[in-house]
């Protein structure tokens, strides 16, 4: 037994088959380990194991699929991205790139949802779960009569299909014909005769109602709604907004009823109504005077944490009020939301008086923020898109360089910053915007031009701009971006005159844009043209440039004086 374990630890340490099967066991474990910790709903477990296997494994498909649905729990747009991994590690399933049309419709990053579906098979559209996705894409791009299309396709693959019916009946709840208005209707009405599709049916029927102020049609339909047990969040919820509605004398009542239900749950409270979804709805219904007093007053258990003080904080935001939202904010008692309790006592402390501010604790208590919420993505990304709702630039690029760098897909924080440095005209920091995202895409062509391009204008040498401008140039045909970046190459290589060939490959709207037309004038300057280099720098002059690109500008202009 003893020299069974040697060998083993021996094929362990020099490589071989033994230390493939030792591996191959320990992904097995780790697996075995995700899978049992997202069954159970511990999340960051189930990532932080299945992370572990891919650095080993990096095509481990089970692996990538774990972490696309804990993303996907956890409200983040790396689903998107494992799920996009999904689909390259198994191309030929025309279910991983519906499910991946799918989290990109949750996510509202519709382009993906659409190049998603644009890539599934002919024979994988010839279905009704096909049909219903792109009617929901198309429902959201406002495309209402392509999502009707795609509808009446998928009830003609499966005529009479219930669900495809109920779709269908709920969109025409939306149309501006009354006349399509009214089939919808007759549908639901159908529909909420059978047990199946009734509450369905009765939601729409009701939501529809409420959005058109058609209070009896509301008030019947919720009515009916509760009276067959349907109990949850949205059925409650729109049954008092047909009584605000109707101005029904009950509507107080049943607003205080709601109110007990969630300060002292019992068994007949709705299960997925808490004090939180009250506020905000109170909120909505411009009752948040009314709201702040009743939920102010909860006991700590229910008030101070989630969602209820988030949705008490929110409210006191949007009524200014910031010495309230101050007081809210002060205590740490928000458990796992302490990273947005943070934010928002670091939002009351700028907006307050600022005789009651102490120095530097606004930058402070954000920037704690920010290292408390270092490994959830989710909250990294509502605290960058509040600097943008909330109008506080001082925090906007540390938020997003955080995101950045903790997110799984760092592209929509790389937008932001890369809009922040070039409002800034920052070279630096676009600098530092393109290096991150081509070390997420190591073959961007626009990362790859801009990393190079930014790299020569600023003498960095890490990635190396000469092999970065090399490989640009065995992709033709070269972009405008990739044209900068050769151009300024040959420059600095004293080979200036050859860099002029290369922007006039580039059509004349192109060379001209402002954007482009004074670094053209630039080079067109160091190479001697003076009456065209005079020419396009003048189409450049207004261009918004960094104080490194300035430079070359008012360089050439004194080449021009001195000719």
């Amino acid at each position: 037994m003893v020299l069974g374990v040697l060998a083993l630890g021996s094929a362990i340490v020099f490589g071989g088959p033994g230390q493939k099967w030792y591996y191959s066991i320990r992904h097995y474990r780790w697996l075995r380990a995700a899978q049992s910790a997202f069954d159970r709903g511990d999340l960051p477990t189930t990532s932080w194991t299945a992370r572990r296997v891919l650095e080993r494994d990096p095509t481990n498909l089970r692996a990538v699929r774990l972490l696309a649905k804990t993303a996907r729990q956890q409200g983040t747009r790396d689903a998107i991205y494992w799920q996009s991994r999904v689909v390259e590690l198994d191309p030929d399933e025309p279910a991983n790139l519906l499910e991946w049309a799918k989290i990109a419709r949750e996510f509202n990053e519709l382009a993906t949802a659409v190049i998603a579906l644009g890539r599934m098979p002919e024979s994988a559209r010839q279905t009704v779960a096909y049909a219903n996705v792109a009617a929901e894409i198309a429902e959201a791009q406002g495309n209402a009569d392509l999502a009707a299309r795609h509808l009446d396709a998928a009830l003609a693959l499966a005529p009479g299909t219930p669900e495809t019916r109920l779709h269908l009946a709920a969109m025409q709840l939306r149309a501006h014909s009354e006349l399509v208005r009214s089939e919808g209707r007759a549908t639901l009405d159908q529909l909420k005769s059978e047990p199946r599709w009734r509450q369905d049916a009765l939601l729409a029927l009701a939501r529809e109602a409420v959005t058109g102020g058609r209070a009896p049609e509301a008030l019947e339909a919720t009515h009916e709604l509760l009276a067959w047990g349907y109990l949850g969040r949205e059925e409650q919820l729109l049954r008092a907004e047909a009584l605000k509605l109707a101005n029904s004398a009950d509507f107080p009542a049943y607003l205080r009823s709601l109110q007990a239900a969630v300060a002292s749950p019992g068994p007949s409270s709705p299960a997925d109504l808490n004090a939180g979804h009250l506020v905000e709805w109170m909120g909505r219904q411009k009752l948040g005077g009314e709201a702040l007093l009743w939920a102010t007053a909860l006991p700590p258990e229910i008030g101070k944490v989630r969602p209820t003080a988030l949705a008490i904080a929110q409210l006191e935001t949007q009524g200014s009020d910031w010495l309230a939202l101050r007081a809210w904010t002060k205590d740490p008692t928000w458990a796992n939301d302490e990273p947005l309790r943070m934010g928002y006592h670091a939002l009351a402390l700028v907006r307050g008086p600022s005789e009651l501010r102490p120095p530097g604790a606004p930058e402070s208590l954000w920037a704690q923020a920010l290292k408390s919420a270092s490994s959830d993505p989710a909250r990294l990304e509502r605290l960058a898109n509040w600097t943008a709702e909330w109008n506080l630039p001082q925090f906007a690029e540390s938020s997003w360089w955080a995101l950045a760098n903790a997110a799984d897909d760092p592209g929509r924080a790389l937008d932001q910053l890369s809009v922040l440095y070039r409002q800034r005209t920052d070279a630096h920091g676009r600098f530092r915007v393109a290096r991150r995202r081509l070390e997420f895409h190591p073959m961007d062509r626009l990362a790859l031009a801009e990393v190079a391009y930014l790299g020569l204008l600023l003498e960095v040498t890490e990635p190396d701009p000469a092999q970065l401008v090399e490989i640009l140039r065995r992709q033709p045909p070269l972009a405008t971006e990739a044209v900068r970046a050769c151009a300024l190459s040959l420059w600095r290589q004293e080979r200036v005159r050859e860099a002029v060939p290369l922007f006039e490959s580039l059509p004349i709207p192109t060379r001209e844009d402002p954007s482009l037309a004074w670094f053209y004038g630039t080079v067109l300057s160091a190479a001697g043209d003076v009456a065209k280099a005079s020419r396009y720098l003048a189409l450049g002059a207004n261009f918004p440039r960094s104080p490194e690109e300035e430079a070359l500008f008012r360089e050439a202009r004194l080449r021009l004086v001195k000719r």
